[in-house]
């Protein structure tokens, strides 16, 4: 940002550019100042109402099913009193289960045998009830038992007390083997501080009066790998399965192999939770908590599991492995689980369901602050699944519909390379059912806080299978958190003995029914203390690094008080506080609680590997939440400089301060021997600050699939409260990309199968997808073949949306922006469009901000598959490919923002502070730009309430084309100039960049070959650019013949006068116009021109196709103008004719050989050649600049630098001048030294201090001054 406060001339030089004003600057047909919807969030209020609305929402509705699930669970509980039995046999239909007796008696607890470790159960009645308590001895004990049925009014104890502060880790294993083939079923309670291990092949049932209380608890039909039990179930180092009712191999490490002992029907029973039915693995007050894992055939959940700071794992098959997690990721405190195999390769083993691998939540797990797995074959979550996160443990939910697992013999735990312990071969399908909840909150009614501005550990959901859908009025809501959905499949690859499992986006399907939404939005309404802003800290010499003068000064070691909401930059350096010293070390020590480190929006990725479907009425969001900060007191530390009373935020590292300022004085009397002390308490600035709003970052949102129908609502908006002007919260990103990968090991390189049509246009509705729908091999029906084609995107999710930064990545297919349609982002966002053609027709808008096109003429993973090959070849250009095209009433715009906040403007002091215009970046094999279309980096400028003028820096644009973004070596295409092009800045800030490629670019002149881009020597005297870069590729006419990329013709002047502009205010209402206006010489910014020549060489061979020449034809001319620099780079540079840059900068570079198809080369030809009247001066000059009052003013440069290098060829007559020069400025008497006598150094002239000649008048004196400049430097540097 600069302000436009100028010398004593300013007044005067404001008042000549207006009188050679050029005109108006109109962007896009209007005044510069037209009213636009830049996203800016004025109404602070209104947007924090809807972000408050909208998780109130999604709050209210996800409490509201987890509430009904839990009343249904409290139902169920009163119903199932009085009943003896649970229902119909799953292992025989048809037939009821057994009546179930309380205590130790047959169709009860029935023991076999002696327990090891343990003592026999022994039974007592206390108070109406069957206490049937288990003594355990020693760390593991093993039970064998006929029946283990728990009667409604049975007690099961598990007596672990001598296991004392490890009792956690004391287990007790018990085997039930029931001959009637019945599951064994829970009524009553089971307790236990340690472990408890239920192992029955015919399965369990936990009845709706049954509680269980236990450490942990694993209920499993699966057989337990004894081998694992004996060694410890985590030391496992031939990878088995720990359950498994098949044969496990012996492993290479020492491990038996394991042959499962079953029923004689060779089946496996499943694990039941009936409704109304409680499972517990409290917590401890260091917030560890236990297990439960539930392990069968199939598992279904209806009733309650709860397991704070633990894990809850439900798992499906007929394997199961289980690992510690590493301990490099500790979001997950807890196991790995893998689901091996869910059918018998040989027929034999079977599941009394007639198939496994099916995982059924319809009740309600709730693991806070833990984790919460389900996985297996199939999963259907039909009920609540809920966590939560604290300030120091995340909340995590794992979903995955993947099996077929198996051992990995190459597994190293130290050596994550080697891949995981178990490799899948299979994904199966996830099924959210209607109105199921998957609910993770962060604990904002706790008060405990952290140090630091962000979580350590997010909350996490992860899903992975094949199809997974979301059915209709379907919640997961989790405030800040990160989800990841991955659709595809597992590609199992045996490299002779090393097998590697790659998880592929290949096929499969996300699937959102209407009513469906992931809300990962902030947390809203936080509340917090404006103290919290206000820090007292006390500054030593690592503080006071940039500020060496006062690093042992009176401000060392004492308490200073600072508002680290004053934030800003100073010599390039970012403060916090206060620009004296750096104090953002201090600003990570602020304690915030949860909520307040859970507003920012979260992350939301689906990737696909088929098609993505979000039916109309389904949504997803990020949006950011606030903070609202209470009212308060504010006094910050003031201190003093000669005199003077700054405040601390104000307190710059330039002056060496006296100390801090007290709001007391003492005034005395000499004569009375007396003394006084005042106190000024306003001189303090302690004062009252009301409460605002404090918006957070958004999140984003990443799609990745080949084919898409968003049809639902995507939602990443942005709160930016009044004291967000400056430090705005970072927008919403939207990411779409439309690729898969192949099936091509071991790189599985992204391509894009069915690429569509992008369009950007509003009012349209496209067909509904089909409903969600499988196959009879169980795969997903593909999105319909009008809907892959054709996918249409409103222009809203940038307004209405509120996403600030939007990719789209379609590097096959084709996006267009319709006529009439115009995107645009909030202040310093970004639009960015890969596309096999890109086309504007609209606008594209974003104030201070990025808008990159980028059109592949050929398909990148075409490219990737070329330098694969064996023989890989440089392929022909690809027709009607790699296109970016800008209609005629197309508008890319990342101008800065006119700004005017005199008090007089109802809008003022409400607009973000983005002064700096943006960049523009165009990429393709061939560029249009149409006549009429425009583009505009210009900066932006502000009035500010006292009037006063600041502008931003101009921005830049970059055009490249002439050759492809995958392979350069594919050469061709056109380029065609016909937008405006406008990169101006206001008076004192820097001008803008314009980079340009082309297949040939001649300056001056004319020419028939329609390939040449022809620009006008006056091309550089429009749009108000200062810098410029322009480089030709070239072209080969034949044998080791080539067009020069780049020439400026004979005879071409090039002499750029860049204009600039002021802001010039309209009434009291508020507004601006930019005017153009042309400044003098002295007060222009100096320019910038690079003119190269790329060339090009073979991909694949590295031999030379065409060479990169520069040329300028004799009798050219350049002028830079003072302090300009001019380079010419290419393979050859030739230099016919004159260049100057007035104390500046001149080079010259060709190769350091001069480049040829012949391998041996007899000589070394020259790369750079400086004709006999070529002319090249950076020799020093008088720049003069306005005076006021008539003065000769202005500044004498010394000569500057001229640097030649590659195989140079000089020829007599050529001239390289870098000489001084001298002139004669008038000079203030203060800049010649004034002595104390009043004479100046020279003793010529005396002025003494009683004339007339004092200040102000004084300040107006000069001094006609002879001045001298020193030469400058020439480089040559030679290449062969």
């Amino acid at each position: 940002m600069h302000t436009s406060v100028w010398a004593a001339s300013a007044a005067a030089i404001f008042l000549l550019t207006l009188s050679i004003n050029a005109g108006d600057i109109l962007r896009g047909g209007a005044p510069a100042n037209r009213p636009r919807n830049y996203g800016v969030n004025a109404a602070t209020s209104a947007a924090a109402d809807l972000a408050r609305k909208n998780a109130s929402d999604s709050l209210a509705r996800t409490s509201r099913a987890v509430q009904a699930v839990q009343q249904l669970q409290l139902q169920a509980r009163q119903r199932f009193n009085g009943i003896n039995n649970l229902g119909m046999n799953p292992n025989n239909p048809g037939t009821p289960l057994p009546i179930v007796q309380d205590g130790l008696r047959p169709g009860g607890l029935q023991i076999v045998g002696a327990p090891t470790g343990a003592d026999a159960p022994t039974e007592a009645n206390v108070n109406g009830r069957v206490n049937v308590t288990i003594k355990q001895r020693v760390q593991q004990a093993f039970l064998d038992w006929q029946t283990f049925n728990v009667g409604r009014n049975t007690s099961v104890i598990f007596d672990q007390s001598l296991g004392g502060k490890s009792v956690g880790q004391w287990i007790a294993f018990n085997t039930i083997k029931d001959p009637s083939g019945a599951p064994s079923q829970i009524m009553g309670q089971i307790k236990a501080p340690g472990q408890v291990y239920l192992i029955n092949q015919n399965g369990i049932i936990f009845g709706g009066t049954s509680q269980i209380n236990t450490h942990t608890l694993v209920a499993t039909s699966l057989p337990i790998n004894p081998n694992l039990v004996e060694r410890g179930l985590l030391n496992n180092p031939d990878v088995q399965h720990l359950f498994s009712a098949l044969p496990i191999a012996a492993g290479a490490k020492g491990t038996p192999g394991f042959t499962p002992e079953l029923n004689a029907d060779k089946k496996i029973g499943d694990i039941i939770v009936q409704r109304g039915a409680r499972i517990t693995a409290p917590t401890n007050a260091d917030h560890v908590g236990g297990r439960i894992a539930l392990i069968g055939a199939n598992v279904i959940n209806d009733g309650s599991i709860f397991t704070p700071d633990g894990q809850t794992i439900l798992a499906a098959g007929l394997q199961v492995g289980m690992t510690a997690h590493s301990s490099s990721d500790p979001s997950l405190r807890g196991l790995d689980v893998y689901v091996g195999a869910v059918e018998d390769p040989d027929g034999i083993v079977g599941a009394y369901a007639g198939s496994a691998g099916k995982v059924t939540n319809s009740g309600i797990v709730s693991s806070p602050r833990g984790n919460i797995t389900l996985t297996g074959k199939d999963i259907y979550q039909l009920g609540a699944l809920t966590s939560s996160t604290s300030v120091s443990l995340n909340g995590r939910i794992d979903i995955n519909a993947s099996y077929d697992a198996v051992s990995n013999p190459n597994y190293d735990p130290t050596n994550a390379a080697f891949g995981a312990p178990f490799l899948y071969k299979s994904t199966g399908n996830i099924t959210l059912g209607t109105k199921s909840v998957i609910q993770l909150l962060p604990e904002v009614a706790s008060t405990e806080k952290v140090v630091g501005t962000r979580l350590a550990l997010n909350s996490q959901i992860n899903m992975r299978g094949k199809a997974i859908h979301f059915g209709r009025d379907s919640m997961l809501y989790a405030p800040s958190a990160d989800v990841t959905i991955n659709s595809g499949v597992w590609n199992y690859v045996l490299n002779g003995t090393t097998p590697k499992s790659t998880f592929v986006l290949s096929g499969g399907q996300v699937y959102m029914d209407s009513g469906a939404w992931i809300n990962v939005s902030g947390s809203t309404d936080i509340p917090a203390a404006l103290a919290e802003n206000i820090l007292t800290l006390q500054l030593r010499g690592a503080e006071f690094s940039n500020s060496p003068f006062n690093r042992d000064g009176p401000l060392r070691g004492i308490d200073i008080t600072l508002d680290i909401r004053r934030q800003g930059m100073f010599n390039g350096f970012a403060w916090v506080g206060t620009p004296l010293a750096d104090a953002s070390g201090f600003v990570g020590l602020i304690e915030r609680t949860v909520g307040a480190l859970t507003t920012a929006g979260g992350t939301v990725k689906i990737n696909s590997g088929g098609s993505v479907i979000m039916q109309r009425g389904s949504g997803i969001d990020v949006s950011g939440g606030f903070i609202n900060y209470a009212g308060g007191e504010v006094q910050t530390t003031r201190v003093t400089y000669r005199n003077h009373i700054y405040d601390i935020w104000e307190a710059t590292p330039d002056r060496v301060y006296d100390g801090i300022y007290t709001g007391t004085f003492t005034t005395g009397s000499e004569k009375w021997g007396q003394s006084q002390t005042y106190t000024v308490p306003f001189m303090l600035g302690r004062h009252y600050e009301p409460g605002y709003t404090y918006g957070a970052d958004g999140g984003s949102i990443s799609i990745n699939a080949p084919s898409m129908a968003l049809d639902g609502q995507l939602r990443g908006n942005t709160i930016n409260g009044p004291r967000q002007r400056e430090l705005r919260s970072t927008p919403s990103s939207l990411n779409l990309a439309f690729q898969a990968q192949r099936l091509q090991s071991p790189l599985y390189p992204t391509f894009s199968p069915t690429p569509p049509t992008v369009v950007f246009q509003s009012g349209v509705q496209q067909q509904a997808a089909n409903p969600f729908a499988l196959d009879a091999n169980g795969d997903p029906i593909a999105l319909r073949d009008d809907r892959v084609k054709k996918v249409v995107l409103s222009p809203n999710l940038l307004t209405e949306g509120g996403f600030g930064n939007l990719t789209v990545d379609n590097k096959d297919g084709n996006i267009v922006v319709a006529a009439g349609e115009t995107l645009i982002t909030q202040p310093e966002g970004s639009v960015t469009l890969n596309g096999a053609n890109v086309r504007v027709e609209g606008d594209i808008i974003s104030p201070g901000g990025l808008i990159s096109l980028t059109a592949y003429n050929i398909s990148p993973s075409a490219a990737d598959e070329i330098r694969q090959s064996q023989d890989p070849v440089t392929p022909a250009p690809n027709p009607g490919r790699g296109l970016v095209t800008l209609g005629s009433n197309a508008t890319l715009d990342t101008s800065g923002l006119l700004i005017d906040d005199r008090l007089s403007n109802p809008g003022a002091l409400k607009d973000p502070l983005v002064l700096n215009g943006g960049i523009v970046d165009i990429q393709g094999y061939s560029v249009n730009l149409s006549e009429g279309s425009v583009i505009d980096v210009s900066g932006g400028a502000r009035i500010d309430s006292f009037g006063e003028r600041f502008y931003g820096d101009a921005g830049s644009i970059s055009i490249i084309s002439g050759q492809d973004l995958s392979l350069p070596s594919v050469l061709g295409g056109t380029l065609t100039l016909g937008a405006e092009l406008r990169g101006y800045a206001g008076m004192g800030a820097v001008g803008g960049s314009l980079t340009i490629q082309a297949p040939l670019i001649q300056i001056g002149g004319s020419t028939r070959n329609s390939k040449v881009l022809l620009l006008d020597p006056d091309f550089f005297n429009q749009g108000g650019f200062t810098h410029f870069d322009l480089t030709g590729i070239g072209a080969a006419t034949g044998p080791e013949k080539y067009t020069p990329g780049l020439v400026i013709a004979p005879g071409t002047i090039i002499e750029p006068v860049v204009q600039n502009y002021v802001a010039v205010p309209f009434g009291y209402n508020g507004g601006m116009s930019l005017r153009t206006v042309t400044l003098p010489e002295g007060l222009r910014s100096p320019i910038t021109l690079n003119f190269g020549a790329l060339g090009a060489e073979d991909d694949f061979t590295h031999l030379i196709t065409v060479r990169g020449d520069v040329v300028m034809g004799a009798g050219a001319v350049i002028k830079a103008g003072p302090q300009g620099s001019v380079n010419f780079h290419g393979d050859t540079v030739t230099i016919l004719g004159s260049v100057y840059a007035p104390g500046g900068f001149i080079g010259i570079t060709g190769a350091d050989h001069f480049p040829s198809l012949d391998p041996n080369p007899t000589a070394a030809l020259a790369t750079v050649y400086i004709g006999p009247r070529a002319h090249l001066s950076t020799a020093g000059t008088v720049v003069l600049t306005p005076d006021a009052y008539g003065r000769r003013t202005g500044y004498v440069l010394p000569g500057g630098t001229i640097s030649v290098s590659g195989n140079i060829v000089a020829e007599r007559g050529a001239v390289l001048d870098v000489s001084g020069t001298s002139g004669e400025l008038d000079l203030n008497p203060a800049l010649l030294a004034l002595t104390t006598t009043g004479d100046y150094l020279d003793g010529s002239i005396r002025v003494p201090y009683s004339s007339g000649l004092t200040t102000p008048v004084y300040g107006t004196a000069s001094v006609r001054t002879t001045i001298d400049s020193s030469g400058g430097t020439i480089i040559l540097q030679g290449g062969e």
